[in-house]
């Protein structure tokens, strides 16, 4: 039997009434289907017994044994609800591109209409809210001939403060249960708006952002009531720093080309058109659904979604439904088991409410390679309980309201069949994201294993790059053999959000391996920018030959866990310092050997809030073989904390000496001697033929193949 592959094709020029069997119209009924949701539905009919007769290969006899390409023709595709897939669609197919043709799967309707008009002494465009919207708050975005508009920000650069987050609780941080419903504000920020339930505050504390809508000002008590309450109290950090605040959709700022602007008590869309930008040849697309392909399988019933594969795709324009929307709350697909969810002004750490626009579960044996993702609502692509051997290989996502890829399972409490594994996330370029969703994450893997996170570049977002574990201390933890390795990520956080890293861990983490990655430029805003940072309960994590500087707090910074190893990498230029530890507990918590440590005119070690050099007992760090150095010069090897010292910067302090030290047990076979690096300073770390390096056993590490290889 002479078995052939079956080939659907799909054009904006076809029917979906036709075969689908030529790419071209052939005669009546035989030609392109115009929908990819036609095409899965076409393939499930061709492989069932009802397609006797039909000869599905038109290319000679043979018969049709499962597998299928679904090649589409060039152009874009206007998605009014998402393709689900189903164990009824298993089988190998392909969904591609015709050769050397683009095709957008695009989740957003065209808005047209638009009259010239005048707003604020300035020409602009305006039209009515397009059919289909529920509300016109869900028109947040908008794209105007490829680029997307921007809401008008109030203030224009910079941020407000709020004053006092007028908390219920006595404890107005991170541990109360409520967040502000009122706040009050600096006198002379805030004022009383044009359509003021249309401005939408986007509030910026510890390691979330939080989007509320104001309900009233009280100009004479300079407080703000809110229509629903916050996350947590808008309290900036721990010890009562004021939170930065902006607002968006602010009328009386609407005076910039490229900026759009929602008015719900007109029904209508304003647009200020940027240079060169004429009313009647260009195209407005504005999102309209949240999601593209719902991966439909059912791992706790063994129904899987198998053998389907995306690739050279583009994955444009999705709605952003934020966690207190209702139509949100009620969707059984939008629901992320394990997260709190009530109406409020934000989510958890790293977005983990955001679902995928692309969203998988129960899906084994799956890939998205090489395909595109921009102007998505949330993050780029979920994959969820009971998935397997899923490639996320070669995609570029940008532009994003949310993050790129997320990963989850069940949890040790959880059903066994619900865990997801074996990942293979690499060669992905993820940049310029977190744009609604500020916490959004670039590569975010929670409860997952044998999962590979490689040559990965993540760059210009504002929470960390890749996040792996989901386990907070030392409860059993399904985390284990997830290997994070040449990664080039830089550009982190921004100054906007706190706590955070280049690799974020969590929990135990047996097998777990985070090496040979380049990871740089790393700021938070008020506390934690750290390169590499094993959080609570990190345990049995190995680090090894990471290249990490340029971090406005450390290189290496663990919270607490233990018996991490860290060896042969090279930390460089932390301005707080560039080790660090937080707290101390009974126990080994990181063994730091073999490593270059190299400062300007900062710590070399730093304490934290639950430890202190001048405890007695044993030892929390195990180091020794560390080439120590500071390019001033001077070693400021560490600086030890008075007892009423509470963090990491308070209290008096007294500066050890390399021999005080080294009488406590650090570093007593590490060398004190430049290493002579090329060039640190602008990022280039060769070393002189001449370093003593051989010294400490360190090993060159090979930056070379560092990023995507293609």
């Amino acid at each position: 039997m002479n078995y052939k592959e079956l080939l659907i094709y799909v054009s904006s020029d076809g029917s979906d009434k036709n075969d689908g069997l030529s790419a071209s119209i052939i005669q009546d009924g035989v030609g392109p289907l115009k929908t990819i949701q036609a095409a899965f539905k076409k393939i499930r009919y061709y492989r069932s017994g009802e397609n006797q007769g039909i000869d599905i290969n038109l290319h000679g006899p043979g018969y049709f044994p499962g597998s299928a390409r679904i090649i589409v023709k060039g152009g874009r595709y206007f998605f009014d609800k998402p393709l689900i897939l189903t164990s009824e669609d298993s089988a190998p197919i392909s969904v591609e591109p015709a050769k050397g043709e683009g095709v957008v799967f695009d989740g957003g309707v065209k808005v047209d209409g638009w009259q010239e008009s005048s707003v604020n002494d300035v020409s602009c465009w305006v039209t009515a809210r397009p059919d289909g919207f529920e509300s016109t708050s869900d028109i947040n975005q908008m794209f105007v001939n490829g680029a997307r508009a921007l809401r008008p920000c109030y203030p224009e650069k910079g941020f407000l403060s709020v004053v006092d987050p007028l908390s219920e609780e006595a404890d107005k941080y991170w541990n109360a249960k409520q967040g502000s419903i009122r706040f009050k504000y600096m006198d002379g920020e805030l004022q009383q708006f044009y359509n003021i339930e249309d401005v939408e505050m986007v509030a910026m504390h510890y390691w979330i952002e939080e989007h509320l809508r104001i309900k009233s000002i009280d100009e004479e008590s300079l407080t703000a009531e809110l229509l629903y309450s916050s996350y947590k109290p808008l309290s900036g950090s721990w010890g009562g720093s004021a939170c930065p605040y902006y607002l968006e959709n602010v009328f009386e700022n609407f005076n910039k080309p490229g900026q759009f602007y929602v008015d719900s008590t007109l029904g209508q869309i304003f647009y200020i058109p940027r240079d060169g930008e004429e009313i009647d040849n260009s195209e407005v697309i504005i999102p309209q659904i949240p999601q593209l392909i719902y991966f439909k399988g059912d791992p706790i019933n063994e129904k899987y979604v198998q053998w389907i594969k995306f690739e050279n795709i583009n994955f444009e324009h999705t709605l952003n439904l934020w966690p207190g929307d209702e139509r949100f709350m009620n969707n059984n697909v939008f629901k992320q088991k394990g997260t709190q969810r009530r109406r409020c002004g934000g989510t958890s750490q790293g977005a983990v409410d955001i679902p995928g626009a692309i969203f998988m579960e129960g899906t084994v044996n799956c890939s998205i390679e090489n395909c595109t993702f921009s102007g998505l609502g949330w993050y780029a692509v979920e994959v969820e309980q009971g998935c397997q051997n899923i490639r996320l290989i070669g995609n570029e996502i940008r532009d994003c309201l949310a993050g790129g890829f997320k990963i989850n399972g069940t949890d040790s409490n959880g059903h066994e069949k619900g865990r997801t594994g074996n990942i293979r996330i690499t060669d992905n370029h993820i940049h310029d994201v977190g744009k609604y969703y500020h916490s959004g994450i670039g590569i975010f893997a929670r409860n997952t294993y044998n999962t590979l996170i490689s040559h990965n570049s993540v760059h210009d977002l504002y929470y960390t790059a890749i996040s792996v574990g989901w386990m907070w201390g030392y409860r059993p933890s399904v985390c284990k053999n997830n290997v994070v390795e040449y990664n080039h990520l830089y550009n982190i956080g921004k100054e906007l959000l706190s706590d955070m890293g280049g690799v974020y861990t969590l929990g135990p983490q047996p097998g777990t391996e985070i090496r040979n990655n380049l990871i740089h430029d790393i700021s938070s805003a008020h506390y934690g920018g750290w390169a590499i940072y094993p959080d609570e309960g990190s345990s049995q994590v190995i680090i090894e030959s990471n290249v990490c500087y340029n971090c406005n707090c450390s290189g290496f910074h663990q919270h607490y866990g233990k018996e991490n190893v860290v060896r042969n990498n090279i930390f460089a230029f932390g301005d707080e310092s560039i080790i660090a530890l937080s707290k101390k507990e009974k126990h080994l918590s990181f063994t730091l050997q073999r490593n270059i440590l190299l400062a300007d005119n900062s710590l070399i070690y730093c304490e934290g809030y639950g430890y202190s050099f001048n405890d007695p007992g044993l030892l929390p760090i195990d180091s020794s073989m560390n080439l120590i150095w500071d390019i001033s010069g001077d070693i400021k090897i560490a600086r030890e904390k008075s007892d009423t010292a509470d963090v990491v910067q308070g209290g008096a302090k007294s500066m050890l000496t390399v021999d005080e030290w080294q009488a406590k047990g650090y570093d007593r076979f590490s060398v004190f001697k430049d290493p002579l690096f090329k060039d640190p300073k602008n990022g280039d770390f060769t070393l002189s033929d001449d370093s003593s390096v051989k010294d400490i056993g360190f090993i060159p590490i090979d930056l070379s193949t560092v990023g995507p290889r293609y």
